[in-house]
């Protein structure tokens, strides 16, 4: 007798072969047979003829941390059918944590009403005692642990329901060495500290080091020490995960991005270390500081990519990439086109007062002149390009201006200067919808993910259909569309001739990459993670204004032998595990 049973599926097992028609039994949380299985009985049986029946998706770049207790169900994984989210990414994990809580991109709200800042959209560093207040205020959550171990013991008394595959993020054992005095370089005895909460987490069950080498304070490390802290991952089987080196605007508030030497600092980290490498949502390697790329230079920037990842291959490292399947990135969006102007809508306290004040000369010319100085990261940089090309209005009561970016704005009505063009564009409706582009392209896009190495990415977080993150609107923050959809939009958009070959870049290949070697394939004995798609009918029905929108064709999604999703509605389950290494 099976616990579940599903029947007559079009078998999508993980690892490229050719799709099969088939049955899959499945006891507890594990997967017992795969073949003819009729006449054999089961506790609930799945119809599934004409459906595609695949492995749980993995997503190899996730922010499932801390935020997965906030919101557990975890809707905007599980409607999409990913089942396990590599998490702990860009330097940023729950734990260690000693006095100082490092802001690891997703508590606005919190951090705000921790320590209220006009003019700086991100903090890095807050004081513990007030997060805990904020915690429990806001979300009625405790935070009461401090170390690895303790956050996983909460998690797993708490319950979740996508599992969860924690890496060590630097930033954090960083901080909780150097506090915040973490702005430099540190010290031999420093490092020994580093080295020896490394060991620790290690044992606790992390699987590699990850850093995030282009925010404080993982952006002052040299590369010795990363490679001194990749070094103890090693001896435990663990991996390196990095959002490598691209810029150095935290230091030195230059923009300037060079993402081609942090590929090449990562595989050289790979190499001295002899650690396994993972390159997070890879970005071009051109330059685009100084002005838009052309298509050519598109091109060759991902040309540019492959050729080190294959280079680094041929010199025996270990390397696979991730790439997030969206012209938009990935954790959030601001979706009301006032938060351009966020520090003068403070200010001002209301949008009505922000219209009277903005529609004062004299006042929009100290904001024009607050904006060129940049005061305010949004609307740019001294001496650089700015982001007319990088907001783009989907909804104004000026109907011209829909579906036209600021810069398209400005040359179609004549207009030069683009700080008074956002506080025009403001006034004409206070309440026009936007969507942040994040200067990627799908031609870029379909040419680095062209790649047997490559795999789609969500870099999101652990959030359900009605989480905000940020103020009140018009300042809200709202989950991605990434969130609820990259893995369908990979399949709809980006995906291989072969539907097999996209499954597997989706579940086989993250699978092997992180070592996972009981998930990733529709196989007997191997855990119970299964998605049922109706393939025919998959949209990934995303939306800009409103991203908090499931697709369609996902009909089924079990994790560890629990069906969790159920036609586009969460069942309550909360079956993910901690995917922490066998204890010899």
């Amino acid at each position: 007798m099976y616990d579940l049973l599903i029947k007559n599926g079009k078998i999508i097992d993980g690892t490229g072969v050719d799709a099969f028609v088939a049955d899959v039994g499945i006891v507890g949380d594990t997967i017992a047979a795969v073949g003819d299985l009729d006449g054999e009985q089961a506790v609930r049986t799945i119809d599934a003829e004409g459906k595609v029946v695949t492995p749980g998706f993995i997503d190899p770049h996730s922010h499932n941390d801390l935020n997965m207790l906030i919101w557990p169900e975890n809707e905007g994984n599980v409607m999409q059918g990913v089942t396990t989210a590599i998490s702990g990414n860009c330097g940023f994990s729950p734990a260690p944590v000693e006095d100082v809580y490092v802001f690891s991109a997703w508590e606005y709200r919190l951090c705000y009403e921790a320590e209220p800042s006009v003019y700086t959209e991100v903090q890095f560093f807050f004081d513990l005692e007030k997060m805990k207040e904020q915690f429990k205020k806001v979300y009625d959550f405790d935070l009461d642990y401090k170390t690895l171990p303790e956050y996983f013991e909460k998690a797993t008394r708490s319950g979740f329901s996508v599992n969860y595959y924690p890496f060590v993020g630097h930033n954090n054992i960083r901080t909780a060495v150097m506090g915040r005095d973490c702005l430099r370089n540190a010290t031999a005895e420093e490092l020994e500290k580093m080295k020896l909460i490394m060991h620790e987490c290690m044992k606790a069950g992390a699987r590699g080091l990850s850093t995030g080498l282009d925010y404080p304070p993982g952006c002052y490390a040299t590369t010795e020490e990363i490679i001194e802290l990749a070094k103890v991952a090693k001896e435990y089987g663990g991996s390196y995960i990095t959002h490598f080196r691209s810029s150095k605007v935290f230091i030195t508030g230059d923009p300037t991005s060079e993402p081609a030497e942090g590929i090449k600092e990562a595989i050289r980290i790979g190499r001295d270390a002899g650690i396994k490498v993972h390159l997070s949502h890879m970005i071009p390697t051109k330059n685009s500081s100084k002005g838009e790329l052309t298509v050519e230079d598109k091109l060759l920037a991902a040309t540019e990519a492959k050729d080190l990842i294959d280079e680094a291959v041929r010199d025996g490292v270990e390397i696979t990439y991730d790439v997030i399947p969206n012209t938009v990135v990935g954790g959030h969006i601001v979706p009301t086109f006032a938060a351009v102007l966020k520090p003068w809508l403070l200010i001002a306290g209301s949008v009505e007062q922000a219209v009277k004040n903005l529609s004062i000369p004299e006042y929009a010319d100290v904001v024009k002149k607050e904006m060129k100085a940049g005061k305010w990261p949004f609307t740019g940089f001294p001496g650089r390009p700015t982001p007319e090309a990088s907001y783009c209005l989907i909804r104004h009561k000026d109907e011209s201006m829909q579906g036209r970016t600021v810069k398209e704005i400005m040359a179609e009505k004549g207009w030069e200067c683009f700080y008074q063009a956002v506080i025009d564009i403001f006034l004409a409706d206070p309440y026009a919808r936007m969507k942040y582009l994040a200067g990627f392209d799908e031609i870029w896009l379909k040419e680095i993910l062209d790649h047997p190495l490559a795999m789609p990415s969500s870099d999101t977080f652990s959030y359900n259909s009605d989480s905000n993150i940020g103020l009140d609107p018009p300042l809200e923050k709202l989950p991605s569309v990434n969130n609820f959809c990259y893995a369908i939009r990979y399949l709809l958009n980006y995906g291989k001739e072969r539907l097999e070959d996209s499954i597997y870049h989706m579940t086989g290949l993250p699978a092997k990459s992180f070592g996972i070697d009981d998930r990733g394939k529709i196989a007997a004995g191997c855990k119970a993670d299964v998605v049922v798609l109706d393939y025919d009918r998959l949209a990934t029905n995303e939306d800009y204004v409103e991203p908090r929108r499931f697709p369609d064709g996902v009909e089924y999604v079990i994790i560890n032998g629990v069906i969790t999703g159920d036609h586009k509605k969460h069942t309550g389950a909360k079956a993910g595990s901690v995917l922490a290494p066998r204890k010899a």
